[in-house]
């Protein structure tokens, strides 16, 4: 991205709907942090709470906390069938959650782009019709 003419409608969605620290989302689009807090602040930028990510982040850290507290308990005697079973369910809930983020991502991406080509093809008419008063006021 163009940091002389940054694309702020998609700088404000990765701020909204991400939960990318400030310093990454910089970083990723060229404008500094007083600049991405400046227009933040100007236009009431508010992160979304319950965005996909964050519940992504949790259920991996649940499911993570599960197979972490399986791995530490004694099975000899102890129903390792059933323990088994339960890690095999949970590595395969974690597999799920790694494809549904990657899909997310992917869908996210896609979006972004189409905003992206949206935005510009809106810029170019809005230049055209400038042109047009132009020469219609000369």
């Amino acid at each position: 991205m163009n940091s002389q003419n940054p694309d702020w409608f998609a700088i404000r969605t990765l701020y909204e709907f991400s939960e990318k620290p400030i310093k990454t989302i910089c970083r990723q689009t060229g404008v500094s942090e007083y600049a991405l807090n400046k227009h933040r602040k100007m236009e009431g930028w508010q992160r979304q709470k319950n965005s996909s990510a964050g519940t992504i982040a949790q259920l991996k850290a649940i499911a993570k906390s599960h197979i972490a507290a399986l791995a530490g308990k004694q099975t000899i005697g102890d129903r390792p069938e059933q323990d088994a079973r339960i890690l095999r369910s949970l590595v395969k809930t974690l597999e799920d959650i790694d494809l549904f983020e990657a899909r997310l991502e992917e869908q996210q991406t896609r979006q972004l782009n189409e905003e992206k080509h949206l935005g510009n093809a809106l810029r170019q008419e809005l230049a055209k019709r400038i042109d047009a008063l132009r020469k219609a006021n000369r």
